[in-house]
């Protein structure tokens, strides 16, 4: 019996990269967050197709004052779609819950008490093998508040590992 040999690809390894995102979004509901926009900035505006995303990483605070339900929270969901959308035309997190979700969630809140601050951190750590297989595709962060709550504010800090083809 001959002994078992390792296969070894002639085909180079993909080279990862990380591409990260600083935002605090204006409030207003919905919003929604390019979190490759500055990843494509700095390489002359172009994205590779065939790109995948590997891991999306990072934390989302909100802080919201003055009185609210004991509900209040804001959903997130992070999607690939087309560059260039307006925050209405991004899947929103409450009115589209089965949308094609690399990652969803809701980071809830309560308030005791009218005038008081509250603030609330969503740790994010999703694992995918989402490939972008279109010419102008991104990975969009959106972001909807329940109820509308206008003095929400958001801070997204996120990490994404892309793999380039």
């Amino acid at each position: 019996m001959r002994p078992r040999q390792n296969r070894v690809s002639s085909l180079p390894r993909r080279k990862l990269v990380w591409a990260r995102r600083l935002v605090s979004p204006a409030a207003g509901t919905p919003f929604a967050v390019d979190l490759l926009s500055g990843f494509r900035d700095a390489n002359g505006g172009a994205q590779p197709v065939g790109s995948t995303i590997t891991r999306v990483r990072g934390t989302v605070q909100f802080t919201h004052s003055g009185p609210a339900a004991a509900d209040t929270g804001i959903a997130w969901g992070l999607v690939v779609d087309r560059v260039g959308l307006t925050a209405g035309e991004v899947p929103d997190p409450y009115i589209d819950p089965y949308a094609d979700w690399m990652g969803w969630g809701f980071i809830p809140t309560s308030i005791d008490g009218g005038g008081a601050t509250v603030t609330a951190s969503k740790e994010i750590d999703v694992k995918s093998q989402r490939k972008m297989e279109e010419l102008g595709e991104t990975l969009w962060m959106t972001f909807t508040d329940n109820p509308a709550l206008s003095s929400a504010q958001v801070f997204v800090q996120m990490s994404i590992l892309l793999r380039l083809p």
